[in-house]
């Protein structure tokens, strides 16, 4: 356990660290101030704070008030709102002030159910104290025994918490976990749960910062829950917002065990990718069908994707494509996944797709979502047609001619899917556009060859230019 004191005084000091002493081997962080104790926020996670409501504002100053104690509230509200904070006090407290402190409402957390996330603890009321920190402490510690967490690859601590969380929810006591690689930053992963009983559940798991968890969840609700048809979308995603430091974590349920990625698919059984594909047009028929036209500059769609400043120097080839830019092209837009990549689409025993991760669902230009699916076979890292000897310097210049694009491809049907349900969407131009601003945003990321991602927006200029 991670813990943050907050105080001036030498013995408010060691007598909350004896108490602490009591329930954990844990040090504190010690900060003597506010701005001390702003900037340990900022820079550091902790599971508890804890924190004297009158503290100096700087070092050696003399000014010691409540406020600087609620600036501290207000910043750690902000910026680690799942954190829980205990407030020791000499004092009688104003009632404004206990109103404020009340503000972080309750949470489940640890384990524990319906805790308020700030507290108020008189300085003198020792008995109590040693209550609130022995039940934090317990309630990790019994987090950490309760579920035997077992990962192919290594997970961070908060993702490791974040399964214990579920699983303790669910009364499971093992968790089986295969991290997958995104591209968001965020960490995602899929569990196994199983119970006393031999049941099994399976979740998709993603740990994110608390605004973009926010975000999403409120995209999922908004576009995936009310417009897919039930069956390609993950039926119920739920949220833990507490206890993982300055993190949180969505959950999106997976009926079955049997789910594999697309790209898992690929390497398996080539042939399967095209059906998948079709199937999932059907599927997201919803969101591409209602879609406007709409005129936008080349530059417009490429700096969507990639700024100006994120483009690599020393690249003549693109320096000659941004020259190309003015053009003009008219593109559909309409609710879109938004990062359609293989590692995405999880696919069941029967062939059925599935979306998961929903950052960047919304509305934007129609096409990318089966762009992004067939250049994912090169451009994610876990792509299943990187280290193939495909695609040859011939493919790359025809990219725009499914034909000539495919060929030798080990995936070539899976290809041609996506094209197909690409130009069922929009214009040939339209898609050439949108491929060259997805090819030219994969130079943001050092895993892949730059020379593949400005030959591929290359060929689709030279489509538009014609």
């Amino acid at each position: 356990m991670k813990v943050l004191l907050i105080e001036d005084e030498d013995r408010s000091i060691r007598l909350t660290s004896d108490a602490l002493a009591k329930v954990t081997t844990v040090t504190p962080t010690v900060a003597r101030h506010r701005d001390a104790a702003l900037s340990n926020i900022r820079s550091d996670e902790f599971d508890l704070i804890l924190c004297d409501l009158r503290i100096p504002p700087t070092a050696n100053s003399l000014d010691i008030s409540e406020e600087h104690g609620l600036a501290v509230h207000s910043e750690a509200r902000t910026v680690c709102p799942g954190t829980p904070i205990i407030f020791l006090t000499g004092f009688a407290t104003p009632s404004n002030i206990t109103d404020q402190l009340s503000s972080g409402g309750v949470a489940d957390i640890y384990g524990l159910t319906s805790v308020p996330m700030v507290q108020l603890c008189l300085k003198s009321d020792l008995a109590r104290l040693d209550t609130l920190l022995r039940g934090f402490a317990k309630a990790l510690s019994d987090l950490d025994d309760w579920c035997k967490v077992e990962s192919t690859l290594t997970i961070s601590p908060m993702m490791a918490r974040a399964v214990r969380c579920y699983a303790k929810s669910i009364g499971s006591r093992s968790a089986a976990v295969t991290p997958l690689q995104g591209l968001s930053g965020a960490e995602v992963a899929t569990a196994r749960f199983t119970d006393t009983h031999g049941g099994i559940a399976s979740v998709f798991i993603k740990v994110l910062d608390f605004e973009s968890a926010r975000d999403e969840l409120n995209r999922y609700h908004q576009f995936a829950g009310n417009r897919l048809e039930p069956g390609f979308f993950a039926p119920a995603l739920t949220a833990t917002f507490s206890g993982l430091r300055k993190e949180a974590a969505l959950f999106s349920t997976l009926a079955g065990n049997s789910y594999r990625s697309i790209f898992q698919v690929l390497r398996e059984s080539p042939e399967a990718g095209a059906e998948i594909v079709r199937r999932l047009q059907v599927g997201m028929e919803t969101w591409h069908s209602s879609t406007v036209p709409h005129s936008f500059s080349l530059a417009d769609l490429r700096r969507a994707r990639i700024p100006d400043e994120k483009l690599p120097d020393g690249i003549a080839a693109l320096h000659e494509l941004l020259a190309l830019e003015e053009i003009s092209v008219e593109v559909r837009t309409g609710v879109i996944h938004g990062d359609l990549h293989g590692e995405n689409i999880l696919v069941n025993a029967n062939g059925g797709p599935m979306l998961i991760d929903f950052g960047d669902l919304g509305v934007g230009t129609s096409a990318p979502d089966p762009i992004t699916l067939e250049l994912s076979v090169l451009f994610h890292l876990q792509g299943p047609a990187r280290g193939s000897g495909w695609p040859q310097p011939r493919n790359l210049e025809s990219w725009w001619d499914i034909d000539r694009f495919a060929e030798g491809a080990p995936h070539e049907e899976f290809l041609r899917a996506c094209r197909s349900w690409a130009s069922s969407i929009d214009t040939e131009a339209a898609t050439c556009a949108i491929a060259y601003s997805h090819a030219l945003r994969q130079l943001k990321y050092d895993d892949v060859d730059p020379d593949i991602a400005v030959a591929i927006a290359a060929s689709a200029a030279s489509f538009l230019t014609r």
